[in-house]
């Protein structure tokens, strides 16, 4: 998805999961999960979805990380790089949300700081540690703080 062919990305993806289905017993999808994430992000972010819902496709997309980060196989670090992309995504669709959307946003964005803490904690020690960075960390705060703004300001 690095160049946007999105039809070849959506076909490779369903075929993806139909091999995991149908040929592997017990697969764990965990890496085509995070990939049909990044692509339901990106491809509604380049219009490619103009015709679904945003909140609709954020919520498919937040629910295919989290299965990824709940794995046994996933790991964090990895599913965080998707989920930077809910920044750009809320930049462009938040506006679309209602205010309970916005809170359930809120409640995903605080299990991923509970994650990432839990993930960065058990990464001390290590001979090469995968922390998350404070700079992503921080994005995120960012998009908290973008996500409180606009729920108080329609509330006014």
């Amino acid at each position: 998805m690095d160049v946007p062919d999105f039809e070849r990305a959506e076909s490779t993806l369903d075929k993806a999961y139909e091999c995991a289905t149908n040929y592997r017993r017990n697969f764990d999808t965990f890496q085509i999960d995070t990939q049909k994430a990044r692509f339901l992000l990106q491809a509604s972010l380049s219009g490619h979805l103009k015709d679904s819902d945003p909140y609709e496709v954020f919520f498919e997309a937040s629910t295919l990380l989290k299965k990824a980060v709940y794995s046994k196989k996933g790991k964090l670090n990895q599913v965080i790089t998707q989920v930077m992309l809910f920044i750009p995504y809320y930049n462009e669709f938040g506006k679309h949300f209602s205010n309970q959307q916005k809170n359930l946003l809120l409640r995903t964005l605080e299990d991923y700081f509970d994650l990432i803490e839990k993930w960065n904690a058990g990464q001390q020690g290590k001979a090469r540690p995968r922390t998350i960075s404070k700079r992503n960390i921080d994005n995120l705060s960012q998009l908290r703080q973008t996500i409180l703004m606009s729920a108080t300001q329609e509330n006014t």
